[in-house]
């Protein structure tokens, strides 16, 4: 229970770092209800929240992600079709997933299967990384896994590259460089 002993609003130094978010969030209610009207601490709530959900999505342009891919090693020749690929994937949002009517997930901007790429609890993990890592806005280990998934199969592993970009008219990048 909140006591105003242990949260007094006049130590700054109570507030604990390095918790949960749950916990954090719980600790700003039980603070704010005590120094603050119930509508500070509110708006306070919702801009950690919002805060928190910035930091972990992002949906990319299309040159932001050229530029992102070409920086971390993709062949020039190959930024198109990988734009494209990305495009009908995941609309270049670093939190798509879609579930598969076999019961595997595909994860992250390149849509990465659970079901041999990474870690789910649920297949094989050959990029050796838990899939959650490929739903944050950093995609260097998206970039990695997905360059593993076409050394063995080429772009033919992506249905949305399949189904849309092979032998069609692929974006234009000149204008990202």
């Amino acid at each position: 229970m909140f006591t105003r002993e242990k949260y007094s609003c006049s130590k700054e130094s109570d507030i604990k770092t390095g918790a949960t978010i749950r916990k954090q969030i719980s600790f700003v209610l039980q603070f704010f209800s005590k120094c603050f009207t119930m509508k500070f601490a509110f708006a306070v709530l919702i801009a950690i929240a919002a805060s928190c959900s910035v930091g972990e999505a992002k949906t990319f342009t299309k040159c932001e992600l050229v530029k992102a891919m070409y920086n971390r090693g993709i062949s020039k020749k190959l930024l198109p079709d990988w734009a494209c690929l990305v495009q009908w994937e995941s609309s270049y949002s670093t939190t798509a997933t879609h579930k598969n009517t076999d019961g595997s997930t595909d994860y992250g901007i390149f849509q990465i299967n659970n079901a041999y790429w990474c870690d789910s609890h649920y297949g094989s993990n050959l990029c050796n990384i838990p899939c959650q890592n490929l739903l944050t806005d950093d995609i260097s280990e998206d970039i990695k896994c997905a360059k593993m998934v076409y050394s063995h199969h080429g772009f033919n592993a992506w249905y949305g590259w399949v189904d849309h970009c092979r032998g069609k008219a692929l974006p234009d990048i000149r204008e990202c460089f």
